[in-house]
């Protein structure tokens, strides 16, 4: 891993399990607002309060990570 990816590039420990994180690119960023409108059921985010938020940080989490591949954020129970 070189320098620039080194510092685009976080990893988080939780309960004994690592997650990696890159910054997005804007196609990730578009990506992560598909994925949280898709969450939302594609209701109009003037028609809710609480899930807005909610499915944001899922859809984000769900799109930048990059270890472990394709751990869905939205299965997690808070503990």
């Amino acid at each position: 891993m070189d320098e620039l990816e080194r510092k685009l590039t976080v990893s988080v420990t939780k309960n004994g399990k690592t997650y990696s994180f890159r910054r997005p690119t804007a196609k990730q960023l578009m990506h992560a607002d598909v994925l949280a409108a898709q969450y939302r059921g594609n209701v109009p985010i003037n028609a809710l309060t609480y899930s807005i938020a909610l499915s944001d940080m899922v859809a984000s989490l769900n799109t930048y990570d990059t270890d472990p591949k394709g751990f869905n954020f939205s299965a997690l129970n808070h503990e």
